[in-house]
């Protein structure tokens, strides 16, 4: 018992000691509150690390390009497609880098009233008006915002479901005035269609489809420059004008023709084998001369496998070629376009 009381008592011995030797004199306390500088300084740098809210501000683009297209009756919608720049089309912001992009593309683009031009074949065909309305367009291989709203058309154009669009307050791309052509396809042009497509098969060294009527899913006419009437058809084998895997050996080509000296003469032709490079499948959607070439540029609408997505073909250095394409879609494959004389 005494060793185990010993360390106590050695330690109150030592406590006594040192207060008996304690011999300064008591002055007060003064007590003064302040900020820790640390806190303070993180204070003020987390206040101006703290992002701005970008909620109602505008995304800052050039003019853009869209594309109208009639739902029922008047209804429509309004899609971006993409940027026209000085030196041609340039992409739409990308949404992986900009998360609040569609709650932010609407403002000051197509607010309840917003008015857009629309083209057909080369002519002001009529007015696109939105409701203020957006969503989302998922069928892409990128989600676009897209707007509702109505169109107001021409009646010689009332049986067109697609357009060009242009925002009216946008500066837009010249056009001549004159009466809507409103070109159909006659039975000329769908032999001519079937002349120039068998004339560029062997030419692009692709295998025969067992028709080559049977294989044409989709005919439609272009307008030229010079005034000359063209078209724009998809010749498909083993595949569909769809989002889906194509058979193994599937292929598209979309071959573009216009009326030469009295015949129609292929102008250019995009070949894609499932089998190289990937499915990308091409239809024409809509036309008009928005760079000022003097031939339009052509809206095509290209499927994949998984999705779809957007390219534009017209007048380039070297002839006809494709001037723009979404990023996130199939590139075309190496040597699969062809520019004819």
């Amino acid at each position: 018992m005494r060793n185990n009381g010993f360390p106590l008592l050695f330690g109150i011995g030592i406590i006594t000691l040192v207060t008996a030797c304690d011999n300064v004199g008591w002055g007060g306390v003064q007590v003064e509150v302040r900020a820790p500088e640390s806190l303070s300084g993180a204070d003020s740098a987390a206040e101006a690390e703290a992002p701005a809210d970008l909620s109602s501000t505008p995304i800052e683009t050039g003019p853009l390009l869209y594309l109208v297209e009639r739902v029922d009756g008047a209804s429509a919608s309004l899609t971006p497609i993409a940027q026209r720049g000085d030196e041609g089309y340039l992409p739409l912001p990308d949404l992986n880098e900009t998360p609040d992009l569609m709650a932010r593309f609407p403002i000051e683009r197509w607010e309840p009233g917003s008015e857009f031009v629309l083209f057909d074949q080369g002519t002001r065909v009529g007015t696109f008006v939105s409701s203020g309305l957006t969503s989302g367009d998922e069928l892409g291989c990128t989600v676009r915002p897209m707007a509702a709203g109505f169109v107001e058309l021409h009646p010689s154009a009332d049986a067109s479901r697609r357009f060009l669009a242009f925002r009216k307050d946008d500066p837009g791309p010249a056009h001549l005035p004159g009466s809507y052509p409103g070109h159909q396809v006659t039975a000329n042009l769908r032999a001519g269609s079937l002349a120039v497509s068998g004339a560029v098969i062997p030419r692009v060294e692709a295998p025969w489809p067992p028709s080559v009527q049977g294989a044409q899913q989709d005919l439609s006419v272009i307008s030229f420059g010079d005034g000359t009437l063209g078209f724009a058809t998809s010749l498909l084998f083993g595949d569909r004008l769809e989002i889906g895997v194509p058979e193994p050996l599937g292929y598209s080509i979309l071959a573009i023709g216009h009326r030469g000296s009295g015949t129609f003469q292929p102008l250019w032709s995009w070949y894609q084998r499932a089998d190289r490079g990937g499915k990308a499948s091409p239809r024409f959607a809509a036309a008009h001369d928005v760079r000022g070439t003097g031939e339009p540029d052509l809206l095509l609408e290209v499927f994949g496998a998984e999705a779809r997505w957007w390219a534009i073909a017209g007048v380039g250095a070297a002839g006809w070629e494709l001037v723009y394409q979404d990023a996130c879609g199939t590139p075309a494959a190496e040597g699969s376009t062809r520019s004819y004389p």
